[in-house]
């Protein structure tokens, strides 16, 4: 793995100031992260990829960046130890897990900035918006530290990520109102004008408008509960709407259809072929074709074991035979730690045990490791002629959900493979096969009318 620090120069913005960045090259793929510093162009050191250190905060921000450096190099020999398959989405997940840690304390400086720093320059204690947003982003913090009670895991990055995203609405919100928002003043009117902002002006969708008033009400209540501030309590009646609108899942011949792809086919290797052509001068039978038809099956093969048993992509890694019980797997998924039963048997759909077998003994895990996984599914998803939906390892969980539920499995049996707790939680799983839905209609209606030939004709003979 490589680490290096930058200066994004050609986003300088109206004070000077210029994002920092940092790029990870980790298994031939380069990560972009964001530390949330900046600084003047002429402040950066190139060769030493920090900050000058006479510029004002530079004492602080370079203890953040070598803060930063440190924990993904941390975070990569960590997986090293275990040998387990770091992801470029597995290392971004841990860096914001455990930055949340508070950095070192920097050594005291001895100059003080000596003028305010931009993005603080109008931040006092008297602004009403300063006291508001303050406090909103003091709860994210502090949501951020916060650890589940089941997994005794800090909250998920993506949430916060969710927060983040909300606090800046309302910030845009605000600017649109020409009033700065206040706790005393989130009453009726509020709501309804920044649903008619979100609706109207912006033309989102309720759901979106939901799911702010859902973290506006949280910040909320630990303003009122946790800090004893003055709130307006109308906001308890705020309803935060939200409607099921599906999920993404491949219906039951999209799914046979990636089964069936034939990496040996000539037709599939002239395609992956031709996607080199224009590049390179690649033999057609030469090596670097025939690995990368091995790379597109491992992927696909990969894929339909997060389809066939509804595990994420980081469980389906990991798995390795320790976790198989006889005719099933006993694994806790790596998100939650709750423990999944998943049966493991074979059927005309699901067939889990033919691709254990296909891999059997060949490595340590069930499968290969496939860290391009979902750029390979974008090539699967052109060979199969998918343009529904988009092909990610994702859609695999909501698949083996949202078919079983068609094959007539029990809800509370799917649960119990897929780790959910509650119903809330699992329904937004379930996707809809339209299809699926008209034929099983018809079978029912067929058994229906049946039925009632049967008993009219009973009743036509007991006359």
């Amino acid at each position: 793995m490589e680490v290096n620090k930058y200066l994004r120069k050609d986003r300088v913005d109206k004070n000077g100031y210029a994002p920092i960045r940092f790029t990870v090259y980790l298994n031939g793929k380069r990560i972009h992260l964001s530390p949330g510093e900046k600084c003047m162009p002429d402040q950066w050191l190139e060769e030493e990829q920090r900050m000058d250190g006479n510029a004002p905060y530079a004492n602080v921000i370079n203890t953040k960046l070598d803060h930063w450096h440190n924990t993904l190099f941390d975070i990569f020999h960590d997986y090293k130890k275990k040998t387990a398959l770091l992801t470029p989405e597995l290392l971004k997940e841990e860096l914001l897990e455990r930055v949340a840690e508070p950095a070192p304390e920097p050594e005291p400086a001895e100059e003080l900035y000596p003028y305010p720093f931009p993005e603080e320059e109008e931040a006092t204690e008297e602004d009403p918006k300063s006291q508001f947003f303050t406090l909103f982003y003091q709860w994210r913090d502090q949501l951020a530290m916060k650890r589940q009670k089941g997994s005794g895991r800090r909250t998920s990055p993506n949430t916060i990520k969710g927060v983040n995203s909300s606090i800046k609405r309302f910030d845009e919100f605000e600017v649109h109102r020409g009033i700065p928002l206040t706790l005393e003043g989130c009453d009726k009117a509020f709501y309804q004008e920044f649903e008619r902002y979100i609706m109207d002006t912006l033309k989102q969708e309720i759901n979106t408008f939901g799911k702010h008033v859902a973290k506006l009400k949280s910040f909320l209540r630990w303003c009122e509960e946790e800090l004893e501030l003055e709130v307006n309590r109308k906001y308890r009646r705020f309803e935060a709407p939200s409607i099921y609108v599906g999920v993404d899942a491949l219906s039951a011949r999209e799914l046979e259809s990636i089964y069936k792809l034939n990496f040996q086919s000539e037709e599939i290797r002239k395609i992956v072929h031709s996607g080199y052509s224009s590049k390179s001068e690649f033999d057609i039978n030469g090596p670097e074709i025939n690995a990368r038809l091995k790379d597109l099956e491992i992927a696909r093969d990969v894929f339909l074991m997060c389809c066939y048993t509804g595990m994420r992509i980081s469980d389906v890694i990991k798995l390795n035979y320790s976790y198989i019980r006889d005719e099933h797997i006993e694994i806790p998924a790596t998100k939650t730690l709750n423990t999944c039963y998943i049966p493991l048997y074979d059927d005309s759909l699901f067939k889990p045990n033919e691709i254990l077998a296909k891999y059997d003994g060949l490595q340590e895990t069930c499968l290969p490791a496939s860290p391009l996984v979902n750029e390979h599914l974008k090539t699967i998803q052109s060979l199969v002629k998918l343009r529904r939906l988009k092909l990610t390892t994702k859609i695999g969980r909501k698949t083996f959900v949202t078919l079983k539920i068609y094959q007539g499995v029990p809800s509370r049996l799917i649960m119990q493979a897929t780790g959910h707790k509650t119903e809330a939680a699992f329904n937004r799983y379930a996707g809809i096969d339209t299809n699926e839905l008209i034929q099983e209609f018809k079978r029912q209606s067929a058994k229906m009318g049946a039925r009632n030939s049967v008993g009219a004709g009973a009743e036509l003979g007991a006359k």
